[in-house]
């Protein structure tokens, strides 16, 4: 039976994070395709910031539902009827429909005013196109809410396929609106956006629905939207200060450089790439897993599965910020250089890229001790240390910024997410509850593993007289080859538990994992 279960979480886990790196690479691809049309101009600007303005204001309720919404309706499951949860999760969907319509209403009456708050060195046709793509996006938002709450609806009712395939094609719809609004009107680039969610909606309704759940607004009053409320309060508070700590960097980058915004959210997207494709797709199947554990009161083995997590992104977050740092220009000139994106382009983005990957790591750890932290129901810590990092960041981001430009802004959100991590991880060590333990032992033999693979590589690359694009993703993948022999002489933990997937994969049962 317990070979089942891990059978299954292993399928689960595979299938997920293989449907989100897709998502991932597609989110990468129309950066990409974006900065061949329009480089680091005043249209990807306005462009990027029309996207940035509804997901400031709204995301950050759709990963309060996300992490709250779960417990509650496991809880009204355990505690009531299952109609008692799917009235619940209409009344959230109306709640939350009130809200999006006041957003619409805010927006589209001061387009320009709102506008400023986040790119306030905007100016002439960048604030013209910049209005125009918000107020075709920020409708977007209606479609929205439904979204941000059938997907932990159908992850809660363990239907993850669906949310993810949908979200990929909807990235792809997005990608070909850039393609077409490049060639014929620039509207198109707001247009396209807004159909690409529209079409991610009619995939998740019908999965809903085979769920069982009947959509409908709800007015009555519902006995549990009070409880998720108070717990998804804090939860919001805290990402929205992270959403904050974004407008911050946008907004100084306006005023440092033209491009400047589209130079950090290149490399930023890269940086997203691995954290949602390796963290956050672990995560989607394994928090209603942690929250299950908790409920029962297992707290020693959600004790150990977090710190089996943590030692985990240990081995894929180290390596890879070597790769970024050191490889960091040949990788933007691999991805980027094209079109538009001219060598002043590169040098703003790869600069902004080595830095953002100093923070990897923390963000990477920060994701896990987050949910710790919701699935114990203590929303209020990670809220806490959000507001001492959003601080910290605002501090950082004008002194850094002063002398260092773009490279500053990028280093602040490092330092930031770092001091987070730590206050988190002091805080859970006076928790009884959940005991968090990095393995320093694995940890060193990781950071060895990847300081000699990487480092040689990166030597006998920089002695190569003609220092291509191609030698350079060459010496990555030899390096990575050595790095991962490296972690079987050193005998880590990972490279047993490296043995035990490919064993899962090849349908051994005789195997287990070692933590």
């Amino acid at each position: 039976m317990e070979n089942e279960k891990v059978n299954r979480t292993v399928k689960s886990v595979s299938i997920v994070m293989v449907c989100t790196l897709l998502l991932k690479g597609l989110g990468f691809i129309r950066e990409l395709v974006l900065s061949f049309f329009f480089g680091t101009s005043y249209v990807s600007d306005a462009y990027l910031i029309s996207l940035t303005i509804p997901s400031v204001i709204f995301e950050f309720v759709g990963v309060g539902m996300t992490t709250c919404f779960i417990p509650i309706y496991y809880k009204i499951g355990k505690e009531g009827e299952i109609k008692d949860a799917y009235n619940f999760t209409n009344s959230v969907i109306t709640i939350v429909l009130f809200f999006s319509t006041i957003c619409i209403l805010g927006i589209c009456l001061f387009p320009s005013q709102i506008v400023s708050l986040f790119a306030s060195g905007f100016t002439g046709e960048t604030m013209d196109l910049a209005c125009l793509l918000t107020k075709i996006n920020i409708f977007s938002l209606i479609l929205s809410t439904y979204i941000y709450v059938l997907c932990p609806f159908l992850h809660a009712n363990n239907r993850f396929i669906t949310p993810a395939v949908s979200a990929v094609i909807s990235s792809a719809l997005v990608i070909l609106s850039i393609v077409i609004g490049a060639k014929t009107e620039l509207i198109v680039l707001g247009l396209g956006n807004f159909l690409a969610i529209f079409i991610r909606l009619l995939f998740l309704v019908p999965d809903a629905r085979k769920s069982g759940l009947k959509l409908r607004l709800r007015f009555k009053k519902n006995k549990y939207i009070k409880e998720f409320v108070t717990m998804m309060l804090p939860v919001i508070i805290g990402t929205s200060i992270n959403d904050i700590n974004v407008l911050i960097d946008r907004t100084l980058a306006s005023r440092l450089t033209v491009g400047g915004i589209a130079a950090l959210s290149y490399s930023n997207s890269i940086i997203q790439l691995f954290i949602g494709g390796i963290v956050q797709s672990i995560l989607t199947v394994l928090y209603p897993k942690l929250t299950s554990y908790l409920n029962k009161n297992k707290y020693d083995k959600a004790s150990e599965e977090c710190n089996y997590l943590i030692n985990l992104f240990l081995s894929f977050l180290i390596p890879i910020t070597f790769i970024l740092v050191l490889y960091g220009e040949t990788i933007i000139s691999f991805l980027f250089l094209r079109g538009a994106f001219d060598l002043e382009a590169l040098k703003l983005t790869s600069e902004a890229l080595v830095f953002y990957s100093l923070g990897l790591l923390f963000i990477g750890i920060r994701e896990v001790l987050s949910r710790v932290y919701y699935g114990i129901g203590d929303t209020k810590t990670p809220m806490v240390n959000s507001s001492i990092g959003f601080i910290i960041n605002v501090i950082l981001n004008f002194w850094l910024s002063s002398f260092m430009g773009i490279k500053g802004l990028a280093l602040a959100t490092s330092i930031s997410a770092g001091v987070t991590v730590v206050l988190l991880v002091i805080k859970l060590k006076k928790n009884q509850l959940i005991c968090i333990k990095i393995d320093i032992c694995e940890a060193l033999k990781i950071l060895i593993a990847a300081w000699v693979s990487f480092l040689i590589f990166f030597w006998v690359f920089r002695q190569k007289t003609s220092q291509g694009v191609l030698i350079g993703l060459l010496m990555i993948s030899i390096s990575l080859v050595f790095y991962v022999i490296s972690l079987f002489v050193l005998k880590t933990k990972v490279s047993y538990n490296m043995i035990f997937m490919l064993k899962k994969i090849m349908g051994n049962k005789d195997c287990g994992k070692k933590k």
